[in-house]
């Protein structure tokens, strides 16, 4: 797995990404949303042709929404990069080995304590075990 530094920042440069895209729009909403404010506060010239709130920019649904499927797309596209470095090959075969050995040295120290033993009820599998042990240690038979 990545390391948690590695996760943390690149899923900082995910939520950074989505945010400057998604706040685009609204950043210019609330432009125009202050502005309007302050001429209905302060009065400015123009003011008499419209009611006051009328000058208030109202977000529409399609424009939020379009925003959004305008930021998850590069942001998803950013997880899928991040996503395939966080799983390349080589780091899988570095983090199965360090499995395999950690079991192989488990499996070893239950044998050597005595607690997991392999008994065989098949004649056949008890000479294959004999045949085995006897070709380790040297001996023939």
């Amino acid at each position: 797995a990545a390391k948690r530094g590695t996760a943390i920042l690149m899923a900082a440069i995910g939520t950074a990404v989505f945010w400057l895209l998604m706040a685009g729009p609204f950043v210019a909403l609330y432009s125009e949303y202050l502005h309007a404010s302050y001429q209905s506060i302060f009065g400015s010239e123009g003011s008499a042709e419209l009611p006051p709130i009328e000058q208030f920019p109202k977000p529409e649904f399609a424009m939020v929404m379009t925003s959004l499927l305008l930021s998850l797309l590069p942001t998803a596209v950013l997880a899928m990069i991040f996503l395939s470095i966080a799983q390349s090959n080589a780091r899988t075969e570095r983090t199965l080995a360090t499995i395999r050995d950690g079991h192989d040295e488990a499996i070893r120290e239950l044998q050597r304590d005595r607690v997991l033993r392999l008994q065989w009820e098949d004649p056949l599998l008890t000479d294959a075990e004999f045949l085995v042990r006897a070709g380790r240690s040297g001996e023939t038979s």
